[in-house]
């Protein structure tokens, strides 16, 4: 998956939408939210078939914001690495949610420093592993929302 075209991609379409009028802890708010929305399609025994759409808006956000900060966002999952503490798919998101912490902390630094880079990484690190696991193809899915969000625009919808 080339996410960096991705991410170019997506980037103009957010643009074209008129929604790149938000701060960055804004911005990350709505990855939160897209996290939170995927685990809610794992609470039974399996995931649900949305999983790997919502998996695509985590990084279709996230994209987005390397896109907008100026993030070589390949180069940086290429040089992290993850390890693993939990192997359950709830353990998973809660190691994302730990990483997720550590970015948002990072963005509230003065300037965006190599720790809001590593910890973006390392979200979508692991969600690219928690996909794999799972048997979502990533790359479809992210492929699948990019034509479903130029079709449908903004819906109306602010940010």
């Amino acid at each position: 998956m080339d996410i960096n075209a991705i991410g170019r991609r997506h980037h103009d379409w957010v643009a074209r939408m008129g929604w790149h009028n938000k701060t960055v802890l804004e911005a990350l708010a709505m990855v939160a939210s897209e996290i939170g929305e995927a685990a809610d399609e794992c609470m039974g025994d399996e995931p649900t078939p949305r999983y790997g759409e919502e998996l695509a808006d985590i990084v279709l956000r996230t994209a987005d914001i390397a896109q907008v900060h100026g993030i070589n966002l390949q180069a940086a999952i290429d040089n992290v690495t993850i390890e693993w503490r939990d192997t359950s798919l709830r353990g998973a998101f809660a190691e994302v949610l730990v990483d997720m912490s550590h970015w948002v902390n990072a963005a509230r630094a003065d300037t965006l420093n190599e720790q809001f880079t590593l910890s973006m990484a390392r979200v979508i690190r692991r969600v690219m592993d928690m996909a794999e696991r799972s048997g979502v193809d990533l790359e479809a899915q992210v492929l699948r929302k990019i034509s479903i969000n130029e079709t449908r625009g903004t819906r109306g919808r602010r940010i």
